[in-house]
């Protein structure tokens, strides 16, 4: 399997595209830790009756502490840490830029990248001394284009990849990888919330502003959770072992630069 006995921490993995990406992971021999504010433990469990070893650990990335406590965790019940998956973020607030509060700002940039950073940080001074390891942040297809309402949103995600480079510059040296992958729509939770409150701020049902968002694809569809966790795992595996900088498109075409 391509990920046997690494061990690997992914961020938000309770729900959505964090547990495809734990799920396919673990899949490959990963033992994996979910990492996330959601302590349930479902997924672990779910993934340990399907032969695998899996945690749960709570995590809330915009707590430096937390971040500490949880690869602590991890690291004393699976071992070192060899892959972390950037993956907790928020998409709201959903407004026009006059209208967005300097909290909501704050605390999307707390979340999305100082959240990312601090979990980086932490997976560095631990992979260092050891010689290697793969970071792979989750972005968005935002990265790359502007979107009204999304102001805060999109400038995080932005600011995702310029995070992603530099760390992968400074990761080099130490044998340690640094990749983002940028999803397109992919039916989540977390999607269908965006959707309805772009569809209320624009006049439009649900299934017009759905419909929108799929003609916008040349492929004409969303992107489905199982295409993102075989990115996933390319980019966190050594079939990519020559890749470090890089943002990957995971759009259906919407995005091709």
């Amino acid at each position: 399997m391509k990920l046997d006995g690494k061990v690997a921490i992914v961020t938000g993995g309770a729900q959505g595209i964090g547990a495809a990406i734990a799920t396919r992971l673990s899949e490959h021999g990963a033992r994996v830790a979910i990492a996330d504010l959601q302590t349930d433990g479902t997924l672990a469990e779910q993934l340990r009756s399907a032969g695998g070893v899996a945690t749960t650990t709570f995590l809330d990335v915009a707590d430096e502490a937390s971040v500490v406590q949880a690869f602590d965790s991890v690291e004393s019940e699976l071992g070192p840490v060899d892959i972390l998956v950037n993956n907790a973020g928020i998409g709201t607030p959903v407004a026009l830029l006059v209208d967005t509060t300097t909290q909501d700002w704050e605390r999307t940039f707390r979340i999305n990248l100082t959240g990312s950073m601090m979990c980086t940080r932490e997976a560095f001074r631990r992979m260092i001394p050891r010689g290697g390891g793969t970071v792979l942040n989750i972005a968005s297809n935002v990265a790359k284009r502007g979107v009204p309402l999304r102001s805060a949103y999109t400038s995080s995600k932005w600011a995702m990849l310029g995070l992603t480079e530099t760390a992968a510059l400074e990761g080099a040296p130490h044998g340690i990888r640094v990749n983002a992958l940028l999803p397109g729509n992919v039916q989540t939770p977390h999607l269908t919330e965006v959707v309805q409150m772009h569809a209320d701020a624009e006049g439009k049902t649900f299934d017009e502003y759905t419909e929108m968002l799929k003609g916008l694809s040349p492929m004409g569809r969303y992107v489905e959770l199982d295409e993102i966790a075989d990115v996933a795992l390319f980019l966190t595996s050594s079939d990519s072992s020559a890749m470090t900088g890089q943002s990957v498109n995971v759009t259906a075409g919407w995005i091709m630069h």
